[in-house]
């Protein structure tokens, strides 16, 4: 009786354990996908953006303010900053040279 009684103990022990390391699993895996599914819309609008900026920066003629309306009407207009040299549009950021033309364009992830 007393070695059924530590089996039963043992074998409740490592049911629990089992079980909450499984628990564990699955939040860790949802946390993941989480911050996957997030990392994926923020590229998507970041695509978006440089969808709509791209023939318009591709014109000879391109100017400062025509990137940036381009790009706004892809983006959140509600955020928008500047911010080491760069114009922040959503999730890209748009730096200009001197004669107003676009120099580079960079993502808000891509900070080195």
């Amino acid at each position: 009786m007393r070695r059924t009684t530590v089996a039963i103990g043992v074998l409740s022990s490592l049911l629990v354990i089992s079980n909450g390391f499984w628990l564990f699993l699955t939040i860790d895996n949802a946390l993941t996908m989480t911050y996957r599914d997030v990392q994926c819309a923020d590229e998507n609008r970041a695509l978006h953006q440089l969808l709509a900026v791209v023939p318009v920066a591709a014109r000879p003629e391109h100017d400062r303010a025509s990137v940036l309306e381009a790009a706004l009407g892809a983006g959140d207009p509600d955020r928008v900053f500047e911010k080491d040299g760069h114009v922040w549009v959503d999730a890209i950021g748009l730096r200009f040279d001197a004669r107003d033309r676009l120099a580079e364009v960079r993502t808000s992830w891509s900070f080195e």
